[in-house]
């Protein structure tokens, strides 16, 4: 995951501008977190992409609880088994992260589409509409929604302002910055 930030760095550097005032980020690494911000915002990235490298930097950035750490610094393939297993093996994490705690899981249990039943049930469960991350149609086809609510968590542990975890989070879940 450190050589994914170190290809943001690199890609800041020579297409980017840096910041000589870096946004203070209480715990995490500011550095990490504006090379993160100025990669998002360069056009035409496919949004798997921009889930990769924005919830690695986080993982890289902001200290975390050791399972949840391990759930955003995934490969996007396992990403939902490893942030199955940090609700599993640390609940209260996950309901920091969701006020609807492990109760949203059974919602979507036996479901055809499960990414889809897990976006409409953290939708609900989770309150994500008071997040201003996105509205209900657009959360409906996130993807990683358990990964992209552990961010969220852990960025507003550490100070980082709603409007850049917003962003952040968008990424993760593979949504379309908003314009």
């Amino acid at each position: 995951m450190k050589l994914l930030i170190a290809i943001v760095a690199l890609v800041g550097a020579i297409g980017g501008t840096a910041r000589a005032d870096p946004k203070p980020a209480a715990g995490c690494d500011a550095r990490l977190l504006d090379q993160l911000e100025t990669y998002l915002a360069k056009p035409a990235e496919a949004p798997s992409d921009l889930s990769l490298m924005a919830a690695s930097a986080i993982a890289d950035a902001c200290p975390s609880a050791p399972k949840v750490h391990q759930a955003l610094a995934a490969d996007p393939a396992v990403r939902e088994t490893a942030a199955a297993r940090a609700v599993a093996d640390d609940p209260a994490s996950w309901k920091r992260a969701c006020s609807g705690g492990t109760a949203i899981f059974g919602q979507s249990a036996g479901e055809a589409d499960m990414a889809s039943a897990l976006a409409h049930a953290t939708w609900k469960g989770c309150d994500v509409a008071s997040f201003g991350v996105a509205d209900e149609k657009a959360w409906a086809h996130a993807k990683h929604v358990v990964a992209a609510l552990f961010a969220r968590r852990v960025l507003l542990d550490n100070g980082i302002a709603a409007a850049r975890v917003r962003a952040f989070v968008r990424a993760i879940a593979e949504l379309p910055p908003r314009g």
